[in-house]
């Protein structure tokens, strides 16, 4: 009798799913899953269109500073959540925010040496309980510093099931014109223009700040080699303090004096500067070429030039094997 149960059930269930009826709530229900998380790329100044993040747990999809990330209100109550970041091969979790203080509230805890009791405020929670089914990404840069590249990872555990989690990741791109600040230990060269009479000897090294711009490769597109060499460079203004020698006339006779100047040019390799400068308050008054180092762009340079976490896994895997030979 038992198995004659288990046939009729079987049979039932076959029907239901090749019956229309039964296609249309498969399909219903295949659409519901769909549509858990959604998100919006992000672009200032036009409508959000929300699309289906499904794909976005293979690959990371990307998001800008204006973009978001949407969950379902007819589906937040059965899952649980989880949001972290992956910033410099770190997870970081954030879920949990302290309330924002203003500029003149951070300045006031220094001159009166006092710490206000900030309330906290838990995002996830927040989203578990409907209060909130939109995570902006604006926001989330507003308490943490997130960085080109870094993943966003949003996890749902279902509250019955919670061997059939979903995680989704979104890698964040800062879309636009991007500033940067360094720096700079600049070299002129000897070459000065306009330099009658040879009266600008030459110029000792000089230390300045560069204030660059360039902008960043969407990774979802595919570029030709010239856009990705262009995409290569920065643009630089800079300026700072510089040493120069005169010749005063009359045999080897030399004068040194400070002077400020400015100048613009270009950074390649992520790190060297190529310009042009002039000095701004004592005459002479010459335009010179540089060469320079951008300090902190140059530090990162160096620390990335150890192998790889994957080289360094392989190398270890081949240890183990001579080892486990012996």
């Amino acid at each position: 009798m038992r198995k004659i149960r288990y046939l009729w059930l079987l049979e039932f269930i076959f029907i239901l799913l090749v019956s229309p009826a039964g296609t249309a709530v498969a399909k219903k229900h295949l659409r519901g899953s769909k549509n858990i998380v959604t998100y919006d790329r992000g672009k200032e100044k036009e409508t959000r269109v929300f699309t289906s993040a499904e794909r976005c747990r293979e690959r990371p999809c990307i998001v800008t500073g204006d973009g978001a990330i949407r969950i379902s209100r007819e589906n937040y109550i059965n899952y649980r959540f989880k949001l972290g970041v992956l910033n410099k091969g770190f997870y970081r979790p954030i879920s949990m925010f302290q309330q924002s203080t203003k500029l003149e509230e951070r300045l006031s805890e220094r001159i009166f040496n006092s710490k206000q009791n900030r309330k906290v405020f838990n995002l996830t929670r927040a989203i578990e309980l409907g209060k909130i089914s939109i995570i902006y990404i604006y926001g989330l840069r507003l308490q943490i510093n997130m960085e080109e590249g870094d993943v966003i990872i949003l996890t749902l555990t279902p509250r019955k099931g919670p061997k059939r989690e979903l995680q989704y990741f979104f890698r964040f791109h800062q879309d636009g014109i991007v500033w940067d600040f360094d720096l700079a230990l600049i070299q002129p060269i000897d070459f000065f223009v306009p330099n009658s009479n040879d009266t600008l000897e030459g110029a000792s090294i000089a230390l300045g700040l560069t204030l660059g711009f360039g902008w960043r490769m969407d990774p979802e597109k595919k570029y030709p080699w010239k856009s990705k060499f262009l995409y290569a460079w920065r643009a630089n203004i800079f300026g700072g303090a510089i040493n120069r020698r005169l010749n005063t006339g009359g045999g080897n006779a030399l004068k040194e004096e400070v002077d400020g100047f400015l100048g613009v040019g270009i950074t390649l390799l992520d790190f060297m500067l190529l310009g042009v400068g002039s000095n701004i308050a004592n005459s002479p008054h010459a335009f010179f070429p540089v060469v320079g180092i951008e300090v902190n762009h140059l530090f990162k340079l160096l620390k990335s030039f150890k192998d790889s976490t994957h080289s360094e896994w392989i190398k270890y895997q081949a240890r183990e094997k001579r080892r486990l030979r012996n």
